[in-house]
Protein backbone atom coordinates (compact mmCIF):
# COMPACT_ATOMS: atom_id res chain seq x y z
CA UNK A 1 0.00 0.00 0.00
CA UNK A 2 1.13 3.12 -0.96
CA UNK A 3 0.27 6.54 0.73
CA UNK A 4 0.56 10.18 -1.40
CA UNK A 5 -1.08 13.51 -1.18
CA UNK A 6 -1.64 15.00 -4.56
CA UNK A 7 -2.78 18.34 -4.68
CA UNK A 8 -4.13 18.25 -1.17
CA UNK A 9 -6.01 14.62 -1.54
CA UNK A 10 -4.51 11.97 0.34
CA UNK A 11 -4.41 8.76 -1.82
CA UNK A 12 -4.15 4.96 -1.16
CA UNK A 13 -2.87 2.66 -3.97
CA UNK A 14 -3.38 -0.80 -3.22
CA UNK A 15 -3.99 -4.04 -4.26
CA UNK A 16 -7.04 -5.25 -4.63
CA UNK A 17 -7.93 -7.00 -1.60
CA UNK A 18 -11.18 -9.88 -0.63
CA UNK A 19 -12.67 -6.98 1.03
CA UNK A 20 -13.67 -5.12 -2.05
CA UNK A 21 -15.83 -8.10 -2.81
CA UNK A 22 -18.02 -6.12 -0.16
CA UNK A 23 -18.17 -2.52 -2.11
CA UNK A 24 -18.72 -4.07 -5.23
CA UNK A 25 -21.60 -1.25 -6.15
CA UNK A 26 -19.01 1.12 -5.65
CA UNK A 27 -16.93 -0.69 -7.82
CA UNK A 28 -20.36 -0.79 -10.11
CA UNK A 29 -20.98 2.39 -9.93
CA UNK A 30 -17.36 3.50 -10.97
CA UNK A 31 -16.93 1.29 -13.86
CA UNK A 32 -20.63 2.28 -14.98
CA UNK A 33 -19.76 6.25 -14.67
CA UNK A 34 -17.38 5.75 -17.36
CA UNK A 35 -19.97 4.31 -19.67
CA UNK A 36 -22.00 7.52 -19.04
CA UNK A 37 -19.19 10.01 -19.62
CA UNK A 38 -18.37 7.69 -22.90
CA UNK A 39 -14.80 7.45 -21.70
CA UNK A 40 -12.78 6.41 -24.15
CA UNK A 41 -12.48 2.75 -23.31
CA UNK A 42 -12.99 -0.38 -25.10
CA UNK A 43 -16.15 -1.17 -22.78
CA UNK A 44 -18.79 0.57 -23.57
CA UNK A 45 -21.75 -1.14 -22.03
CA UNK A 46 -23.24 -0.94 -18.12
CA UNK A 47 -22.22 -3.62 -16.10
CA UNK A 48 -24.80 -5.20 -13.72
CA UNK A 49 -24.14 -5.49 -9.69
CA UNK A 50 -23.72 -9.38 -10.18
CA UNK A 51 -21.16 -9.15 -13.31
CA UNK A 52 -19.05 -6.13 -10.85
CA UNK A 53 -19.38 -9.00 -8.21
CA UNK A 54 -17.94 -12.12 -10.51
CA UNK A 55 -15.39 -9.58 -12.05
CA UNK A 56 -13.60 -8.77 -8.84
CA UNK A 57 -13.71 -12.57 -7.53
CA UNK A 58 -11.81 -13.47 -11.05
CA UNK A 59 -9.61 -10.71 -10.54
CA UNK A 60 -8.65 -11.67 -7.07
CA UNK A 61 -8.34 -15.37 -8.44
CA UNK A 62 -5.83 -14.30 -11.03
CA UNK A 63 -4.08 -12.09 -8.62
CA UNK A 64 -3.50 -14.79 -5.81
CA UNK A 65 -2.36 -16.73 -8.72
CA UNK A 66 0.10 -14.10 -9.74
CA UNK A 67 -1.48 -14.02 -12.68
CA UNK A 68 -2.04 -10.14 -12.73
CA UNK A 69 -1.99 -7.51 -10.50
CA UNK A 70 -5.17 -4.99 -9.86
CA UNK A 71 -4.45 -1.62 -8.10
CA UNK A 72 -7.42 0.36 -6.84
CA UNK A 73 -6.25 4.34 -6.28
CA UNK A 74 -9.05 5.29 -2.87
CA UNK A 75 -9.09 8.78 -1.20
CA UNK A 76 -11.48 7.66 2.09
CA UNK A 77 -14.14 5.88 1.06
CA UNK A 78 -14.12 6.85 -2.25
CA UNK A 79 -13.01 5.42 -6.09
CA UNK A 80 -10.28 7.76 -7.98
CA UNK A 81 -8.59 5.09 -9.73
CA UNK A 82 -7.48 1.52 -11.08
CA UNK A 83 -5.41 -0.42 -13.25
CA UNK A 84 -4.38 -3.86 -14.35
CA UNK A 85 -1.01 -5.20 -15.01
CA UNK A 86 -1.60 -8.99 -16.78
CA UNK A 87 1.35 -11.53 -17.23
CA UNK A 88 2.30 -12.60 -20.42
CA UNK A 89 1.91 -16.63 -21.37
CA UNK A 90 4.47 -19.05 -22.87
CA UNK A 91 6.58 -17.50 -25.62
CA UNK A 92 5.45 -13.87 -24.18
CA UNK A 93 5.75 -14.54 -20.76
CA UNK A 94 8.30 -11.67 -20.79
CA UNK A 95 5.57 -9.11 -21.63
CA UNK A 96 3.17 -7.61 -19.34
CA UNK A 97 0.12 -6.14 -20.54
CA UNK A 98 -1.63 -2.66 -18.48
CA UNK A 99 -4.66 -1.80 -19.00
CA UNK A 100 -8.18 -0.25 -18.21
CA UNK A 101 -6.35 2.14 -16.50
CA UNK A 102 -9.54 4.70 -15.20
CA UNK A 103 -9.33 7.48 -13.51
CA UNK A 104 -12.62 9.18 -11.69
CA UNK A 105 -13.42 12.74 -13.43
CA UNK A 106 -12.70 14.53 -10.25
CA UNK A 107 -9.36 12.78 -9.54
CA UNK A 108 -7.62 13.67 -12.97
CA UNK A 109 -4.74 15.33 -14.11
CA UNK A 110 -3.26 15.43 -10.58
CA UNK A 111 -0.89 12.22 -10.48
CA UNK A 112 -3.03 9.23 -10.17
CA UNK A 113 -2.38 7.60 -13.31
CA UNK A 114 0.74 8.11 -13.70
CA UNK A 115 1.85 6.49 -9.73
CA UNK A 116 -0.75 3.74 -10.33
CA UNK A 117 1.13 2.93 -13.80
CA UNK A 118 4.63 3.45 -12.31
CA UNK A 119 3.39 1.04 -9.18
CA UNK A 120 2.05 -1.57 -11.51
CA UNK A 121 5.21 -2.13 -13.06
CA UNK A 122 6.70 -2.16 -9.87
CA UNK A 123 5.17 -4.59 -8.37
CA UNK A 124 4.98 -6.87 -11.67
CA UNK A 125 8.70 -6.73 -11.83
CA UNK A 126 8.80 -7.94 -8.20
CA UNK A 127 6.05 -10.57 -8.12
CA UNK A 128 5.83 -12.06 -12.08
CA UNK A 129 8.15 -14.66 -13.06
CA UNK A 130 10.21 -14.22 -15.31
CA UNK A 131 10.14 -10.60 -14.19
CA UNK A 132 8.95 -8.24 -17.74
CA UNK A 133 11.43 -6.88 -20.07
CA UNK A 134 8.29 -5.12 -22.00
CA UNK A 135 4.96 -3.45 -20.62
CA UNK A 136 2.67 -3.02 -23.20
CA UNK A 137 -0.34 -0.30 -23.36
CA UNK A 138 -2.40 0.67 -25.64
CA UNK A 139 -5.15 3.86 -26.55
CA UNK A 140 -7.20 5.29 -28.59
CA UNK A 141 -5.08 7.16 -31.30
CA UNK A 142 -7.60 10.44 -30.85
CA UNK A 143 -6.74 9.96 -26.86
CA UNK A 144 -4.30 12.98 -26.69
CA UNK A 145 -4.27 12.58 -22.58
CA UNK A 146 -3.41 9.43 -22.93
CA UNK A 147 -0.68 9.34 -25.13
CA UNK A 148 0.76 12.13 -23.43
CA UNK A 149 0.53 10.41 -20.39
CA UNK A 150 2.17 7.12 -21.47
CA UNK A 151 5.19 8.76 -23.63
CA UNK A 152 6.03 12.02 -21.44
CA UNK A 153 5.10 11.08 -17.96
CA UNK A 154 5.68 7.35 -17.45
CA UNK A 155 8.58 6.22 -20.44
CA UNK A 156 6.45 4.39 -22.76
CA UNK A 157 7.40 4.78 -27.00
CA UNK A 158 4.81 4.23 -29.55
CA UNK A 159 4.95 0.80 -31.29
CA UNK A 160 2.85 0.77 -33.59
CA UNK A 161 -0.72 1.84 -35.06
CA UNK A 162 -3.20 -0.05 -35.70
CA UNK A 163 -6.21 1.43 -38.12
CA UNK A 164 -9.67 1.37 -37.37
CA UNK A 165 -9.51 -0.68 -34.14
CA UNK A 166 -11.96 0.99 -32.19
CA UNK A 167 -15.64 2.63 -33.16
CA UNK A 168 -16.22 5.46 -31.22
CA UNK A 169 -19.05 7.50 -31.33
CA UNK A 170 -19.93 6.10 -35.21
CA UNK A 171 -16.27 6.94 -36.08
CA UNK A 172 -13.17 4.27 -37.05
CA UNK A 173 -10.56 5.16 -34.56
CA UNK A 174 -6.46 3.61 -34.78
CA UNK A 175 -4.93 2.02 -31.97
CA UNK A 176 -1.87 3.01 -30.63
CA UNK A 177 0.38 0.24 -29.02
CA UNK A 178 3.28 1.88 -26.56
CA UNK A 179 5.49 -0.45 -25.41
CA UNK A 180 8.53 0.35 -22.31
CA UNK A 181 11.45 -2.19 -22.14
CA UNK A 182 13.77 -3.05 -18.98
CA UNK A 183 16.54 -4.79 -18.99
Amino acid sequence: MKKKILKGKEVVMRKLENKDIGEAKKFQRFFNSFIEEEAKLLVNERISLKEQKKRLEGSLKKQKKKEAIYLVAKEGESIAGRVYIEKGVQRSSHVATLGALMIDREYRRIGIAKHLIKEAITLAKKEFKPSPKVVKISAFGNNEPALRLYEKKTGFERAAIVPKQFKYKGRYVDEVILLKFFK
